[in-house]
């Protein structure tokens, strides 16, 4: 028995009927391929190559498939200038991991292909690659974002029936107006500086998801969060990209920490 017959025998459809017919047998063979190169980006020329031919083309293309540093990508790490190898599909912090950087106060996010993007993208092609930390405007803007996460979600767990609003950055912070029914003092104030203390030692993450625009609309405007639900309404995108930490959710326009 060939290696071939037993890959045929391994891939070919779970059916009854069985393909004793010699034409039957080359349409199988032959949509396979299709199917195959297509996926692979390539083009075969069918029309001049032997059944045999076919048949072994498939099956010279399926182990090579099974061999994963067939796929591996190309990623050069402009940190250290360093090229490492990586499976489609990894994300960024994996590729930090093996470029063996150490960034004294760690990767916030990184610029992949001069695009800035966060740490949990996925890589699908070769490309290269610059982390960025809290010492750049870039990384110390997503540190920031996550930040403001953490503090709206504090106030959800303290304060279910309040909410707090972020505005614009004054000096070193960002003015914000917390709604709680009473003005707030500094007891309640330090009790919220607490809990995000809690949920950062909790080490939740933060978790991107993706959904059809409408959907996400429909979600903010449940939560009361008319103006964003207004925002993602003219943006005019088929999808959106929105983040929840534990079960707060919220939506940011960039990336946040993983």
């Amino acid at each position: 028995e060939s290696l071939f017959d037993i890959l045929y025998f391994n891939t070919k459809p779970k059916t009854k009927e069985k393909h004793n017919d010699r034409s039957s047998e080359l349409i199988f063979y032959v949509t396979r391929l299709k199917k195959f190169s297509k996926k692979k980006g390539k083009t075969f020329s069918f029309t001049s190559l032997s059944f045999q031919k076919k048949k072994s083309i498939f099956a010279a293309n399926y182990i090579k498939s099974l061999n994963p540093r067939n796929n591996m990508l190309q990623i050069f790490c402009k940190n250290n200038e360093r090229s490492v190898e990586m499976l489609p599909g990894s994300t960024l912090v994996q590729v930090y991991q093996a470029c063996g950087l150490q960034l004294p106060h760690g990767p916030t996010s990184a610029k992949v292909n001069n695009v800035v993007e966060g740490l949990n993208f996925k890589i699908y092609h070769n490309m290269d690659v610059e982390f960025l930390d809290i010492t750049s405007s870039s990384g110390m803007r997503t540190y920031v974002r996550s930040l403001c996460f953490v503090l709206c979600k504090a106030v959800a767990d303290l304060y279910p029936e309040g909410q707090i609003k972020l505005q614009h950055p004054v000096s070193k912070g960002h003015y914000c107006t917390l709604e709680i029914g009473h003005e707030a003092t500094e007891e309640e104030v330090s009790a919220i500086k607490e809990q995000m203390q809690e949920i950062i030692r909790s080490c939740i993450p933060y978790r991107r998801l993706e959904v059809p625009t409408e959907k996400a609309v429909r979600l903010f405007r449940q939560l009361g969060m008319n103006d964003k639900a207004k925002l993602l309404e003219t943006s005019g995108s088929l999808y959106t990209d929105y983040y929840t930490l534990g079960d707060t959710v919220d939506y940011y326009y960039g990336s946040l920490l993983p």
